[in-house]
């Protein structure tokens, strides 16, 4: 499968009673993220998502180094009420369970997240190369979803910057009425990686 030049905007999010008990994960470009997924041949290049309620990108990442990839790349997300990327590792490629990047990435002025990884079966070393990130709540967050020896998490050759003067929220007066995911304040550019007991998979229901 092969996206590429799209821009996927506005998704709505489906209205659900409390008594329901269900959260939908919206998203503009969701690729192999349900559990149990397995797919092969995924190229998500040149796209942009945005007004997305959860996330604007969920993908796998690439293998570690691999300048010439085509898995994920070259994308922006903006806009987004909470993250602008999800990455997880992709199991069949063994390369991955030792390493895994994201590469090659925009992001701005989504609520929370710019990019972000949280996988509980992720690979040992996380990578970020090559991202610019602007006016996000959380600029990077780079997480190993594990406990154990030898864990590490980089962003590497990536800009960030901070607030702009466009007032770009995802609810009308946002900034002012201090709503959840107010998009204009308390926003960091890099939230330090922490090793979690416990991660969660690609799209966490909770």
């Amino acid at each position: 499968m092969t996206l590429d030049g799209n821009h996927v905007v506005g998704v709505i999010e489906r209205v659900f009673l409390k008594a329901d008990m269900v959260f939908e994960p919206t998203g503009a470009i969701l690729s192999c993220a349900d559990l149990g997924d397995s797919c092969t041949d995924i190229s998500i290049v040149n796209n942009v998502a945005s007004g997305a309620p959860f996330t604007g990108f969920a993908a796998y990442a690439h293998k570690c180094e691999d300048q010439k990839q085509i898995v994920f790349r070259d994308n922006v997300a903006h806009s987004n009420r909470d993250t602008g990327a999800i990455i997880f590792a992709n199991l069949s490629d063994s390369d991955q369970k030792d390493c895994m990047e994201a590469s090659r990435f925009s992001a701005y002025k989504n609520g929370l997240d710019g990019i972000v990884s949280f996988h509980d079966v992720g690979a040992k070393k996380v990578l970020f190369t090559k991202m610019v990130l602007i006016d996000n709540g959380f600029g990077a967050t780079p997480m190993v979803g594990q406990e154990g020896d030898d864990l590490e998490a980089q962003i590497i050759d990536s800009v960030f910057h901070g607030e702009t003067d466009a007032r770009d929220c995802f609810y009308q007066n946002e900034c002012i009425s201090g709503r959840d995911h107010a998009g204009c304040r308390d926003k960091s550019a890099i939230q330090l990686s922490y090793y979690a007991k416990v991660g969660k998979p690609p799209l966490p229901k909770s």
